[in-house]
Parts: C-alpha cells; structure tokens; sequence
C-alpha cells in the first residue's frame, strides 16, 4: 500500500488580513484523473454546495455528546484541465487551526458512480467532501487559505466570488 504525505497548503493568506472573515475561504483540488481516468469516467459536478466533513463522520464526539460532523461546506466545483478544483468555506475555527499545524490537508470525496444511459464512460457524482490526513488521491488536497484562496479560485476559474 502507497502512503502519502499531505503538504502543507501551498499558498496562505496574510495574517493580517484586514477582515478576518476571509481567511475562512480556501481553494483546493478534490479529485484528479489519477485517481478517476477520463476514459472510463466522466465527472458530473453539482451546481450548489456540498457537506465538508472531517474523515467522512456525520457526527463526532464532544465532552457534551455527539455533534454533526460538518464543518462547512463546498461551495463551488469546476474542472480545470484534469483536476477537480473547488472553493471551500469552513466555519469550524478548529479546522484553521488544523490547517497551520499541517492537519487534515488531504481532501476525498464521497463519490456514487452510474453508467451512463448511452454507454462510454461511467458518471461519476461526488455527495461530500471530508478533510483527511490521508487521500486517496495524492493530488486532493487544500492549496491555499484565505485571500490567497479566493484569488486562486478566480484564476483558475475565472469567477468572482465575494467573501
């Protein structure tokens, strides 16, 4: 079995961003055809925001009981190129933290795979997004925080989006 290392985010926001909110956006790839190979699948991206989980739990465990395991949500997906890419918004302060530390980088994503009605390559949909330690796919994972998020975003896919 293969292990790999998730980097680091590649890219990080300042600091001291003027308004704090933004530095709970980032950028990220969610899938590559590493892992889904374009001649035997076909992505079909949804059109609004998906669950972010942290290692595909609906619920974790806190001193008070459990507690939904979301912490935040996937707002956009695009395909640039061979990647996945997506905009993540995170509303757990934990998980930034997670972030600095080089925690839970990786992403993976829960996908349900449908052969398509005309034949070719099978479809595949994604239903969640976890933060992971350890992907699946070497190539999933957080690549910038914050300003540096959203203007990666906007790079690659040419939409703006406002925090």
């Amino acid at each position: 079995m293969t292990e790999y290392r998730v980097p680091l985010p590649a890219r990080s926001g300042p600091a001291d961003a003027a308004d704090l909110g933004v530095e709970r956006w980032a950028c990220g790839v969610a899938a590559s055809y590493e892992e889904w190979p374009p001649d035997r699948y076909e992505w079909r991206l949804p059109e609004y925001g998906l669950p972010l989980r942290v290692d595909h739990r609906e619920q974790m465990f806190a001193s008070s009981g459990a507690v939904d395991g979301t912490v935040g949500a996937v707002r956009r997906f695009a395909q640039v190129d061979s990647l996945v890419v997506c905009l993540i918004e995170v509303t757990s302060p934990s998980v930034m933290w997670d972030w600095s530390r080089g925690v839970r980088c990786g992403l993976s994503v829960m996908s349900h795979v449908d052969e398509p009605p005309a034949g070719g390559p099978a479809w595949v949909y994604f239903s969640e997004v976890s933060l992971t330690g350890h992907p699946k796919d070497p190539l999933a994972r957080v690549v910038s925080l914050g300003q540096a998020g959203l203007d990666d975003w906007r790079a690659l896919t040419g939409e703006e989006v406002t925090p």
